[in-house]
């Protein structure tokens, strides 16, 4: 006779509930022992690791040395002149960044470098793999490519995309001009223009969250299997136009001068972040 799952449950628990009683000359048990030993478990690697660095390297912790690790949510800037390269701890990509500028390294512990000022520079060949991306986000555009020979130099109102080889994926904000209208190619180079407004980026990037919750739910609203897949594919492009916008607001709202208004549109990033990560239920 096969017994209701919530029985089988109940069974279980009183069964594996009970506490072990003592051995003879009041030793416990090897399963019980064992049990009560406290579990030691690894810690995370760091997001990132300085693997060189260069000139005046600074955070908010100090100075950067030679494998400092980097948390992934503090900025970093270097003087002129200054070079940092820098290691995912996890998928082991490499880039470098030089100043002077300011940059935020493997934002959030992702394959991922916000640049609000000065220049990144993509290291071929490490890190790759199936599916793997890396982002490169600043006030005037993000590019994306899964491996790539590629510097990006980020200035007040410009932005210079040098592709030695690999392909991109290119998200432009409003209001930036000059990106060759069938992309970028190998051994190509482009200059962009533009004004940073960081409340306009935000707002863009509140935007693409919201068309995101909207492709989600349209996922779970679809009754036939193939809709419900074009529906998912369509997601998927929305979520990732999602994570590049926001990435671009992230870069320009570290331009934001008056600490009041940075603060309330980090803010607004924080809570439009969460809303295009989120999967609705059905």
């Amino acid at each position: 006779m096969r017994l209701p799952f919530c029985w089988a449950l109940w069974i279980g628990a009183a069964i594996f509930g009970c506490k072990d009683k003592p051995a003879v000359g009041g030793a416990r048990s090897a399963a019980s022992a064992s049990a009560s030993a406290p579990l030691v478990k690894a810690s995370p690697p760091p997001a990132c690791r300085a693997i060189q660095v260069r000139g005046d390297v600074k955070s908010a912790a100090g100075a950067v040395a030679v494998l400092t690790p980097l948390d992934g949510r503090t900025w970093v800037t270097l003087g002129e002149g200054a070079e940092l390269a820098v290691r995912h701890g996890v998928s082991a990509r490499e880039f470098e960044l030089r100043g002077p500028g300011r940059f935020l390294p493997c934002r959030g512990g992702l394959e991922q470098v916000l640049a609000s000022e000065g220049r990144v520079k993509s290291v071929p060949g490490t890190g790759v793999r199936p599916g793997g991306e890396f982002l490169i986000a600043t006030p005037l555009a993000s590019v994306s490519f899964g491996d790539a020979e590629l510097e990006v130099s980020v200035g007040a109102s410009s932005l210079e995309l040098e592709l030695g080889r690999g392909e991109l994926v290119t998200e432009l904000p409003p209001g930036t001009s000059g990106y060759p209208e069938a992309g970028l190619k190998a051994k190509g180079r482009a200059k962009l223009e533009g004004a940073v407004a960081p409340d306009q980026l935000m707002a863009g990037c509140e935007s693409a969250a919201k068309d995101a919750i909207e492709a989600a739910s349209r996922v779970l609203s679809a009754s036939e299997k193939q809709a419900m897949g074009k529906a998912a594919a369509d997601q998927l492009v929305v979520r990732r136009r999602a994570r590049a916008v926001c990435a671009i607001a992230a870069s320009g709202i570290e331009r934001e001068p008056d600490p009041t208004r940075k603060s309330a549109l980090e803010q607004r990033l924080v809570a439009a972040e969460r809303a295009w990560r989120t999967v609705p239920a059905r």
